[in-house]
């Protein structure tokens, strides 16, 4: 069947040369083809063609070099990831909403790069550190439990690692971030634009909220408000405990018009509090979010909310994974957060 008879021209073209530089066709530095070349030899548009050479580029497959156009940038051929979710064995269908993002990501490029992903522990990691080769990636929610593991990446010869959802940098590892201190800058600095001055913080008070208030504490100073300590709540993640919170911010001589909650799971205790006290949003109470999780667009109303990117997290990892740098030229990506902006405020 012609090239042209198929829907979707350039992920058949590009699939086509992704093979030709994974069986070896070409070597890594290997002069590539230009975008008008890969319009001749298929006989697709220019357009489709550049939309190629983006989709290979992001495959870590081919590169620009400065005077030679695109050349070839082999990557490591992944067969299996092997994944790790902290140190204890996570049932599948029970991931909750980051891990359930960042897997998607992870699931979604391996099966692009045509390789299988496994769920391991860490007992399967201490077993392997001195066996085969294996391609590691651990998504990290407890930052005390890969303090445990950098040493034991690090002195193995025989681990490739990348981990994602990752608070600061890791020795011999790449690593893949939030930008929390400007997802916090940006929904707090929402809240102001739209004229609020009293706006309070809902956060659990740990390490993950930290730079969520640093962006909150620079947009209020940025915009010459005060912070009052009074209007920091630091919770449970509970409906109990946020209620509380709520109750006590409510009460105050002058309450605040808006609250900036830690994550869309906080937002929706405080939309709960809202509705048993008859209290409007954004009437009465402006809210903001942070994750963009799956319910927050089906919140009464909307909810605005930074989108931290779980997903694209999860394949940029992977695509780390691919890259196989050595040990003292990792990279560490952060990705940038965006507000989404709905009808709570």
């Amino acid at each position: 069947m012609p090239v042209q008879e198929i829907s979707c021209l350039w992920e058949k073209v590009t699939e086509e040369l992704a093979s030709q530089i994974k069986n070896n066709a070409s070597s890594t530095g290997d002069k590539f083809y230009s975008a008008d070349e890969i319009s001749s030899r298929f006989g697709v548009s220019n357009i489709t063609s550049r939309r190629v050479l983006t989709e290979l580029a992001r495959m870590n497959l081919i590169q620009k070099s400065r005077g030679r156009g695109c050349v070839v940038n082999k990557s490591h051929l992944l067969k299996t990831i092997y994944v790790m979710f902290d140190d204890k064995e996570v049932p599948i269908n029970n991931l909750g909403y980051v891990r359930a993002g960042l897997y998607k990501g992870i699931v979604e490029e391996s099966i692009r790069l045509g390789c299988e992903t496994k769920l391991v522990t860490l007992k399967f990691l201490e077993r392997a550190q001195h066996g085969e080769r294996l391609d590691l990636l651990i998504v990290q929610n407890f930052p005390e439990f890969f303090k445990k593991m950098a040493d034991l990446i690090s002195d193995s010869g025989n681990i490739n690692c990348s981990c994602c959802h990752c608070l600061t940098p890791i020795r011999g590892v790449s690593t893949v971030r939030n930008d929390f201190v400007n997802g916090g800058y940006i929904a707090t600095s929402h809240l102001i634009e739209r004229g609020h001055r009293r706006i309070a913080m809902i956060t659990a008070g740990d390490e993950w909220g930290a730079g969520r208030f640093e962006g909150y504490f620079m947009a209020l100073k940025d915009s010459g408000i005060c912070f009052e300590s009074t209007l920091l709540k630091n919770c449970e993640i509970s409906h109990a405990s946020t209620a509380q919170a709520m109750a006590e911010l409510m009460a105050m001589k002058k309450p605040p018009t808006a609250v900036f909650a830690m994550s869309d799971m906080f937002a929706s205790f405080v939309f709960d509090y809202c509705t048993q006290n008859k209290i409007s949003i954004p009437g009465d109470l402006a809210v903001v979010g942070f994750d963009n999780t799956s319910d927050s667009e089906i919140f009464n109303p909307p909810l605005t909310t930074v989108d931290t990117h779980w997903a694209e997290q999860g394949r940029m990892a992977v695509r780390l994974l691919a890259e196989d740098l050595p040990k003292d030229m990792v990279k560490d990506v952060v990705v940038k957060a965006d507000l989404i902006i709905r009808k709570s405020v």
